[in-house]
């Protein structure tokens, strides 16, 4: 199977880090003039329709799962290095990990 690129994985709490994702990836595609970021999103939670409303409203390309174990074999087929991410689903982490993301682009280290 081929690599997957990111996803996201954690309950579907606007406070994990959603905002900010839906956010940096809008700016990217914005700025990129390229293929937009795809994202496969894993996880159910009382802010899941709000989360899929702002994703489609921004036209980012996030792909909505449901819920899965973190276990999970398929899980594996993602790769994480330059050119890819995986968000952690504690708000801190994912905090974190979307500055990393976001100086990166900054930094002119291209896109994910």
């Amino acid at each position: 199977m081929q690599p997957q690129g990111a996803y996201f994985l954690g309950k579907a709490l606007w406070d994990k880090g959603h905002r900010s994702l839906i956010a940096l990836l809008a700016d990217h595609d914005a700025r990129s003039g390229g293929a937009p970021v795809h994202v496969d999103v894993y996880g159910v939670g009382e802010d899941l329709e709000g989360i899929r409303a702002e994703a489609a409203r921004k036209q980012v390309d996030m792909e909505f799962k449901g819920l899965w174990d973190h276990i999970d074999p398929a899980l594996q087929d993602y790769k994480v290095r330059q050119g890819a991410l995986v968000l952690a689903t504690k708000k801190f982490d994912a905090r974190v990990a979307t500055r990393a993301l976001l100086c990166s682009w900054l930094r002119g280290e291209g896109a994910i």
